[in-house]
């Protein structure tokens, strides 16, 4: 790295990072938060080297905590499972209910080392589940995180999603690098993609998620925003016609997203309904909301605001149509 880009991350950001005490090599966890959000750090602590974790308390008393994990490679056994991968999901378990039980809004990401298309395939044939597949489940289903990526990403194929493309071009490119988020962190969404690094040299993909922070975390004092403009929703300026145009825009989305189609008295298939609904309200805002650029020092609206309006109204519209 050139020794001003050091200096720029050295003076803005703060690091913490961790390995395993008997092995320095292939292994290891780190987090780097700006400055400007690092000073509301409360704690921050890790677990033998794979997993790192810290939490914030911002204005209001309002709580996150985000986990980084760090799976094993290699093929899981039933010997090793028990011995070297369940101790890791246990503590994962622990740290998330533990910030459950604290209200605090939770980033849980990774390097899980496990391929999500062996998952969902096992799933969606119903047969019976890999052990180390089985965290997959509980975090999704029984905790109700939100993977942004699958769900945003949802009309591409699965490739599409992939993170990890091998040097030895004889092995297959896969997914096993994951963010997964609390509701109200993913209904503040504002971009999620993966991008190839040319920064250093990985046969990993990033992934870049951000939100709007400023509802979940409030304004943080001292930061200092770039110059330039930003496009805002002008809700304000909108009509009866262009409302009704943006009904219109929204109901198309949720016909040929297939939503219809759905069991709607399924707690899981309503989830995942209002994630495919998330996603058409933030088309529908784009195709007939007028747009203003701004500059970067004025307040940014995030467009999923109008979602808490709609959505009972319009899970309850589709269901009457059933």
């Amino acid at each position: 790295m050139a020794k001003h880009s050091f200096n720029f991350y050295r003076n803005n950001y703060v690091t913490y990072f961790a390995n395993e005490e008997t092995n320095y090599r292939g292994n290891g966890v780190g987090l780097i938060i700006k400055k400007n959000y690092a000073r509301h750090i409360v704690n921050y602590n890790s677990f033998k080297g794979r997993i790192i974790y810290v939490d914030f308390i911002f204005s209001g008393n309002k709580k996150m905590r985000i986990i980084n994990y760090y799976g094993k490679s290699g093929r899981v056994t039933l010997d090793n499972f028990n011995q070297e991968v369940k101790i890791y999901f246990d503590k994962i378990k622990e740290l998330v209910r533990e910030s459950k039980a604290q209200n605090a809004e939770i980033i849980l990401l990774g390097d899980f080392n496990l391929h999500y298309e062996k998952y969902l395939d096992d799933k969606n044939n119903n047969r019976k589940m890999k052990k180390e597949y089985k965290l997959f489940e509980w975090i999704e289903d029984e905790q109700n995180f939100y993977d942004p990526f699958y769900i945003m990403f949802d009309n591409l194929s699965q490739h599409s999603l992939n993170t990890f493309y091998p040097f030895n071009t004889n092995q297959n490119p896969s997914r096993i690098d994951y963010i997964w988020v609390t509701e109200n962190l993913f209904s503040e969404t504002q971009e999620c993609k993966i991008v190839n690094t040319t920064t250093i040299n990985t046969d990993h993909r990033m992934l870049v998620y951000s939100i709007w922070s400023e509802d979940l975390i409030g304004n943080i004092a001292n930061i200092k925003r770039k110059e330039g403009f930003k496009e805002v929703y002008k809700y304000d300026k909108m009509d009866g016609e262009q409302w009704e145009l943006f009904q219109n825009d929204l109901n198309k989305y949720i016909s040929n997203s297939e939503i219809l189609k759905f069991n709607f008295n399924d707690k899981n298939n309503i989830n995942h309904i209002w994630d495919k609904i998330k996603k058409g309200l933030v088309q529908a805002s784009k195709n007939c909301i007028p747009i203003e650029k701004i500059k970067l020092t004025k307040s940014q609206v995030n467009p999923m605001k109008i979602s808490n309006a709609y959505k009972k109204k319009i899970i309850g519209n589709w269901k009457r149509k059933k």
